[in-house]
């Protein structure tokens, strides 16, 4: 049993975790591109688990600089004919964050995250006897490595708003709690 949590706890599972907070963010304005909506529609949803709501207006800017994917052969049968896949998803994203300076002028945002990139393979069995289910296989072999991408999105925005000291470089925002909590001011530093 205690081999098993060990094992548990050392896997990818705690990369979904969502149940964490982020202590400064409660919203995030995320940009994509026309291409780029679908997946722009995973993190704002990915965000939303954690309370976070996406807002045109947020300090916070989630840009989507690249979305990619590549599928290849990586396997074949003595026919030569493919039997495996390997399917590769690319996503480059920046993180920012707009400074509020004194007297209401506007300095050029901080950059925390500068075009960082994100790459998860999957390969799959094709099966040429249900070419319809392999299909369907591949659609949801992409929408979970949307998922994946996105969580560690989610996490590496976390981790660098929680050591970046974005209460000092953001003045004047209050703290929005969920709707059955009150407001509440940020300390400044």
């Amino acid at each position: 049993m205690l081999i098993c949590l060990v094992l548990l706890s050392g896997c990818g599972f705690h990369l979904r975790s969502v149940g964490s907070q982020f202590k400064l963010i409660n919203n995030i304005n995320i940009v994509a591109g026309n291409s780029f909506q679908g997946f722009a529609n995973v993190l704002t949803q990915t965000f939303r688990k954690t309370n976070i709501n996406s807002d045109a207006h947020s300090p916070y800017r989630l840009t989507i600089e690249q979305e990619k994917f590549s599928k290849r052969v990586a396997m074949v049968t003595e026919n030569v004919r493919a039997s495996e896949y390997q399917i590769s998803l690319v996503i480059i994203y920046s993180f920012s964050v707009e400074k509020q300076g004194e007297e209401g002028e506007s300095p050029p945002p901080q950059t925390l995250i500068h075009s960082q990139r994100i790459q998860l393979s999957r390969s799959f069995v094709y099966d040429l006897s249900r070419v319809g289910a392999m299909q369907k296989e591949e659609q949801l072999i992409m929408e979970e490595m949307k998922q994946e991408a996105a969580y560690r999105i989610l996490h590496q925005v976390q981790a660098v708003s929680d050591t970046s000291g974005l209460a000092s470089t953001i003045t004047n925002t209050q703290r929005v709690d969920p709707p059955s909590t009150s407001q509440h001011t940020m300390p400044q530093q």
